[in-house]
């Protein structure tokens, strides 16, 4: 089937992921300005923009590290954020957010 052209010719509309469609882990919170959970499993990271994270479980350690300069040419920021469940819990998680409009 041909794709959805919109209006006039126009380009296709973006596919938008619907709720229950995540990856194992992932869950969605809101309507208009999303948060999202992910559980990590034991020795599992997780790597975010610099900035996103919201909320973590006492059990996730969050380390900041300087990325390489072909990011900063690529537009991608400098600084990455990893969190690592370090406890044998199979229930800790991070809440990473969204950059919302200042």
């Amino acid at each position: 089937r041909p794709p959805d052209r919109g209006l006039a010719g126009m380009a296709p509309k973006p596919r938008v992921m619907q709720r229950g469609s995540f990856p194992s882990g992932v869950e969605v919170h809101g309507e208009k300005y999303m948060a999202m959970t992910k559980t990590l499993l034991p020795g599992e990271s997780y790597h975010a923009e610099r900035g996103s994270m919201v909320w973590m479980s006492d059990g996730v350690e969050m380390k900041a590290s300087f990325g390489s300069f072909g990011a900063m040419f690529s537009g991608e920021n400098l600084f990455k954020t990893t969190f690592t469940n370090t406890t044998n819990n199979d229930s800790e998680f991070v809440g990473i957010g969204v950059n919302a409009p200042e």
